[in-house]
């Protein structure tokens, strides 16, 4: 007769294998279910395709977290969808230093998103895949946004894809205006075609080959008598060069006689201009003395130009009274035997 089931090791082969199952989760999630994590949202304006839930969310290229829903929201009032977007950050993966060090995670993320321009766009993790992920970056040009909690996650504006302002760029692109002018064109130059006669092109091409045909062949013909006009030229010009050289070198004698010459009398020069500096210096000197006494002499007041005036003043007395005589001897000559009569 078989023994029956022990209910109670039954049930700790059943509570250990639960705990082998969440110990194994906790080994592979690394921690995921005990993780710290910040909910945040976005209302992407354009088309999020590509993007899945699970896909992740970096900050500048790192890897910070991860997309966890994606719906679509009807605004009945304004007649427009809009896809709200979650996800969350890991406030594990970033690390806070400075005097803010020891500030909560989600408080950083409020003040970087009203304050300091956080925004969320959408960019591709694969052009092959076509997969995308959520890209968080500082836009520190963006005015001050207003703080929006939706449902406990944290709003962070949106900025277009790259790929929404292509296709708004190839949007604004008038297709029927761009066809209407390459039709234009391909007309013109239809019309263009049609005027001339491509017989008459190729004829005008074979007269211009037949032309520059015969110019070569004229070039052809004239090179050997230019080459040889050219190889006479260099010939004179050697020889000219040669004579030239050879009349320079008999130069070089005299030309240095000459200058040996001009030295010599250069050093002569050198040798008889001190003395006659001297004595033209000496003569000035005297000059001047000489030119100092005549003034000394000459000056009002000196003794030896009173005695020069007394002198010519006695003169001048001395020939009136020779003047007087010449006058009385001329009117009386007898006086020279008789002298003269009281």
């Amino acid at each position: 007769m078989s023994q029956s089931a022990n209910p109670t090791l039954i049930g700790a082969f059943v509570l250990g294998a639960l705990l082998l199952v969440v110990v194994a989760m906790m080994a592979l999630g690394g921690g995921f279910l005990f993780r710290e994590r910040i909910e945040l949202v976005t209302d992407f304006p354009g088309s999020v395709q590509g993007l899945n839930v699970g896909a992740q969310v970096q900050f500048q290229g790192v890897p910070i977290g991860q997309v966890t829903a994606i719906s679509i929201a009807y605004l009945p009032q304004d007649q427009q969808f809009r896809i709200p977007v979650n996800y969350e950050i890991w406030p594990r993966n970033i690390r806070i230093l400075g005097r803010a060090e020891g500030a909560v995670p989600r408080s950083v993320v409020r003040q970087l998103v009203a304050r300091h321009g956080l925004r969320a766009r959408l960019e591709p993790l694969s052009f092959v895949t076509g997969q995308y992920v959520i890209a968080l970056n500082l836009n520190p040009g963006e005015p001050p946004q207003e703080l929006i909690e939706r449902e406990g996650a944290i709003r962070v504006p949106a900025m277009p894809a790259t790929r929404d302002r292509l296709e708004e760029a190839f949007s604004s692109i008038r297709v029927g205006d761009l066809i209407e002018r390459v039709n234009g064109v391909l007309d013109a130059l239809q019309t263009v075609l049609e005027s001339v006669s491509l017989t008459d092109i190729i004829v005008q091409l074979e007269q211009t080959l037949t032309e520059v045909q015969a110019v070569f062949g004229s070039l052809h013909q004239q090179l050997p008598e230019l080459f040889t006009n050219t190889n006479q030229l260099v010939t004179h010009y050697t020889a000219l060069a040669q004579q030239t050289q050879t009349q320079i070198a008999s130069l070089g004698p005299q030309l240095e006689q000459v200058f040996n010459h001009i030295n010599h009398i250069s050093q002569r020069l050198d040798a008889e201009l001190p003395p006659l500096t001297k004595n033209a210096r000496l003569a000035l000197t005297q000059t001047e003395a000489t030119m100092r006494n005549l003034g000394e002499i000459a000056a009002a007041g000196s003794p030896t130009r009173r005695q020069i005036e007394e002198l010519l003043r006695e003169t001048t007395r001395a020939a009136q009274s020779l003047r007087t005589l010449a006058d009385y001897l001329e009117r009386h000559p007898e006086a020279l035997v008789r002298g003269r009569r009281p």
